[in-house]
C-alpha cells in the first residue's frame, strides 16, 4: 500500500474514532515532528528480518496444524489453518469438537481503513471493532508481521533496551504508527491502538514473543493484554518458521497451536478486500 494512501486512511479512520471517543489533547493542536525512529530500534528490526528470511522475499504463507483452545473452564481440541498475503491480509479457520470459527483481516476496498470479521461457533458473522484492527494482522508468522513494514515512513520502532522475558534475554522493540501533521489528540489515539511490543532474542534477533492490547468493542480505552509466544523455529525454504505458537489472552492461553504443514510464497491467500 502506498504511503500516501496509508496516511490518508489512518487520518480519516482515527479522526472518526476520536470524534466518537475523544482522547486527551487540545483541539487544533498539531504535532509537526514525527517521533524519532531510533537507529538502534530500526537496526534491530532489520536484523530480525534478515534472521527470519535470510534476505529472501516472503509474499504469502499458509500454515496448518492442531490447536487446543481454552475459554474459562471450557477446552477443546481441533485443527487450524492460518493464511496470509503480505502483512495486511490474513485468514484463520478453526475447527474443533465444539464447532467452527474463522477470522479474517484486510483493508476496506477504498483503502480507507483496516477491517476485520469473525464467525462464532454457530456460524454467525460479526464485524471486528475497527479500533481492534490496527495491530498485527499476521500475528502468527513473524516474517509477515509489522516488523516487515520497516520501509514504511509512518512506522516507528523504538528500542526499549535489553531485558528478561519469560526466561529469555531479549531486546524490547516497540512499534507503532506516527504521521506528521496529525492533530495531537488524533495522534494520541492512534499510537496505543497501533502499538505492538516485540521481544527479540538478544543473540539471534529472532522474535520470541509479541504483545499488544485488544479493546472492548464499545470502549477503545479498555485494554485487554494479548501476547503471542513463538518457539520451536525451523527453516522452511530458508524462512524461519515457529512450529509452536501460543496466543495468550489476559494472561491465560487461548490458542496453543502446533504447526504441521507450511507453505511459503504461492500457498497463501490471494489479495482480498472485505
Amino acid at each position: 500500500m502506498r504511503s500516501y494512501q496509508v496516511c490518508l486512511c489512518l487520518f480519516l479512520t482515527v479522526l472518526l474514532v476520536t470524534l466518537a471517543a475523544p482522547a486527551p489533547g487540545v483541539a487544533g493542536d498539531v504535532r509537526h515532528n514525527k517521533p524519532l525512529n531510533y537507529p538502534s530500534g530500526l537496526s534491530w528490526v532489520m536484523q530480525a528480518m534478515i534472521a527470519l528470511t535470510g534476505g529472501n522475499p516472503v509474499n504469502s504463507v499458509g500454515l496448518s496444524g492442531s490447536v487446543t483452545w481454552t475459554i474459562g473452564n471450557n477446552q477443546g481440541n481441533g485443527t487450524i489453518t492460518l493464511q496470509s498475503t503480505a502483512n495486511s491480509n490474513s485468514q484463520i479457520q478453526l475447527s474443533t469438537s465444539a464447532g467452527n470459527r474463522s477470522e479474517s483481516r484486510s483493508w476496506a476496498s477504498d483503502g480507507s481503513q483496516p477491517l476485520g470479521q469473525w464467525t462464532d461457533l454457530n456460524g454467525q458473522p460479526h464485524q471486528m471493532a475497527q479500533h481492534n484492527c490496527w495491530t498485527d494482522a499476521v500475528w502468527f508468522f513473524p516474517a509477515l508481521s509489522m516488523l516487515s513494514d520497516y520501509s514504511d515512513p509512518t512506522m516507528v520502532y523504538n528500542d526499549l533496551g535489553q531485558e528478561q522475558h519469560d526466561g529469555h534475554n531479549v531486546e524490547h522493540i516497540q512499534a507503532y504508527r506516527s504521521i506528521p501533521g496529525l492533530p495531537s489528540d488524533v495522534e494520541q489515539t492512534l499510537q496505543p491502538l497501533s502499538t505492538v511490543d516485540y521481544y527479540l532474542d538478544s543473540q539471534t534477533a529472532i522474535p520470541v514473543a509479541m504483545a499488544f492490547a485488544m479493546h472492548d468493542d464499545r470502549d477503545l480505552n479498555l485494554n485487554v493484554p494479548v501476547e503471542i509466544v513463538f518457539s520451536q523455529y525451523q527453516s522452511v525454504n530458508g524462512i524461519q518458521t515457529p512450529f509452536q505458537v501460543t496466543r495468550m489472552y489476559s494472561g491465560s492461553p487461548l490458542y496453543q497451536i502446533t504447526i504441521s504443514s507450511v507453505g511459503i510464497n504461492g500457498q497463501g491467500l490471494p489479495a482480498q478486500r472485505l
